[in-house]
């Protein structure tokens, strides 16, 4: 600590790391998504499938199959992928 200023040497080093970790911290909230109808957050991934916290994962494909079944019906499918860590059931 310098006694003219009162104040410690900048350490680059942990100043980096603050950063990098504050940044991976937004990043991630970023990225995930919550669904008010299935109370659980998810992930869009490249391939246009969905990853939710759960395990659930749907594909492109199963997407378009329900998504004109009423809400209901989704909660009672995203607990059934719940069950079965996310298989391809559709």
């Amino acid at each position: 600590m310098s006694t003219l200023t009162m104040t410690r040497p900048y350490d680059r080093l942990s100043a980096m790391t603050d950063y990098l970790i504050s940044k991976r911290d937004i990043d991630k909230t970023k990225r995930r998504h919550y669904s008010e109808t299935l109370g659980d957050y998810y992930q869009l991934r490249r391939d246009g499938s969905f990853l939710f916290d759960s395990g659930a994962e749907y594909t492109r494909a199963e997407l378009d199959k329900i998504k004109e079944l009423s809400d209901e019906h989704k909660k009672q499918i995203h607990n059934v992928k719940n069950i079965f860590k996310g298989a391809t059931l559709l």
